[in-house]
């Protein structure tokens, strides 16, 4: 980060092909004591012919849909702070921690053995970083339909909802993998975002504060369902 001069630049050259690199450059210019001009830059370089085009054309985009939300985080940086919810949730499980992890990692078997989860379609195409597009239902009945993309490391799974519900803006969280000589401890971790023009979708009248308690409750539930049937599978053959 250039502080000096308001500019943020990042390159990345390990692209996937077509692709062969994306440098893109944030510039914010000051426009009077409370405003500015932001301009983002994005430089693809592609491999020749059609297929690198489209892919350079993919990247470019969603370009100013960027500047927008960038924009739009700028102009209530101030409510974010209630906007922004953030919990863990720990659990002890008595069993194998590999058989945990095991667990969490078959996501596609989730519908089978996850009740909240009623449909699963997963994609896997490098060992350990996954796409799904996942169904689920809420303790209310209310369904929703998102799609993550999960980073699976030997102690911790990452995941970032690329798809999101309609009540957030954003939503990330890890299964952290705490070995013991008795088991494992898993904590499951949220970080979500509340997306202020939907807060009616819980009824007329809802309130930051009320979106943030409904949240803590599903989420919570739901990863601790998960997390329980996870339990369920790797105590199973102790008890046995």
């Amino acid at each position: 980060m250039d502080k000096q001069h308001l500019r943020v630049v990042t390159e990345q050259t390990d692209c996937a092909a077509p692709l062969q690199s994306i440098r893109t450059e944030w510039t914010f210019t000051p426009q009077g004591e409370k405003s500015c001009e932001a301009e983002l830059t994005i430089t693809v370089t592609a491999a020749p012919g059609a297929e690198g085009a489209d892919a350079a054309a993919a990247q470019l985009d969603g370009a100013a849909a960027l500047v927008a939300k960038v924009g739009g985080l700028a102009e209530r940086w101030g409510e974010l702070e209630q906007l922004v919810i953030e919990f863990e949730d720990p659990l002890f499980i008595a069993g194998q921690p590999q058989q945990v992890y095991e667990f969490l990692y078959a996501a596609d078997k989730w519908p089978e053995r996850v009740p909240h989860v009623t449909a699963l379609n997963m994609t896997e195409d490098q060992p350990g970083v996954q796409f799904f597009d996942m169904d689920t239902v809420t303790p209310e009945g209310r369904a929703h339909t998102t799609r993550s993309v999960r980073i699976c490391l030997p102690h911790k799974i990452i995941y970032k909802q690329i798809g999101l519900p309609k009540l957030l803006d954003a939503h990330t969280g890890h299964w952290h993998f705490q070995h013991t000589p008795e088991g494992v401890t898993v904590t499951a971790r949220h970080t979500a975002t509340i997306k202020p023009s939907a807060l009616d979708l819980l009824g007329d009248g809802t309130t930051v504060a009320d979106a943030r308690r409904y949240l803590r409750r599903v989420l919570s539930t739901n990863s601790l369902q998960t997390l329980r049937h996870a339990q369920a599978y790797a105590e199973e053959p102790a008890r046995a």
